[in-house]
């Protein structure tokens, strides 16, 4: 399922322009966050990943008000999460989020049960792109991986796959 803004138009990159090119199954869309119908989702989810609006945390915005921001949504994220209940969770946003918010929601995730943590990465680090070679898109983003308490994903997969695999500067290695 995706959740987008409205009037929202997909780059050809994105999930959804796989969803509208048939290259991935129709999921249902909805355009509100705050009206997500998050309780009938419970159990059913194995990985929330969300990029949440970064106007209240760039720098490029000199009015940015961080959570005080009406663009703000990570409380509503929260309220998803805790319904939901999924066991991974991964985020991006601005690099300014460090500084106007990133420890208070961390906070927010720690209280709702999950752990986490996170870097900074250029855009080039993490993506290789037609429209921005390596090394030319240097944004700063914030990623943010976070785990259920108790939830091991190397647990969970050597159960799917009944073999463990370690993994040791840079060589993977099965058991």
């Amino acid at each position: 399922m995706w959740i987008v803004p409205k009037n929202y138009r997909p780059s050809s990159a994105s999930a959804l322009a796989w969803v509208e090119s048939g290259q991935l199954s129709p999921c249902p869309i909805w355009t509100d966050l705050t009206t997500f119908p998050s309780h009938l989702f419970r159990d059913c989810c194995d990985i929330l990943l969300a990029g949440y609006p970064c106007q209240p945390f760039s720098v490029a915005n000199t009015k940015a008000k961080g959570s005080e921001d009406e663009r703000y949504l990570f409380d509503d994220i929260i309220r998803h999460i805790e319904a939901i209940r999924p066991p991974i969770l991964f985020f991006e946003n601005v690099e300014g989020y460090i500084n106007r918010g990133l420890q208070k929601d961390l906070c927010k995730l720690e209280e709702a049960g999950y752990h986490s943590t996170w870097g900074i990465f250029s855009t080039a680090e993490v993506s290789v792109s037609a429209s921005y070679p390596q090394g030319l898109h240097q944004r700063k983003r914030v990623f943010i991986l976070s785990h259920a308490n108790g939830y091991s994903i190397r647990d969970e997969s050597e159960r799917a796959t009944g073999r463990r695999i370690e993994v040791q500067a840079g060589r993977e290695t099965q058991s």
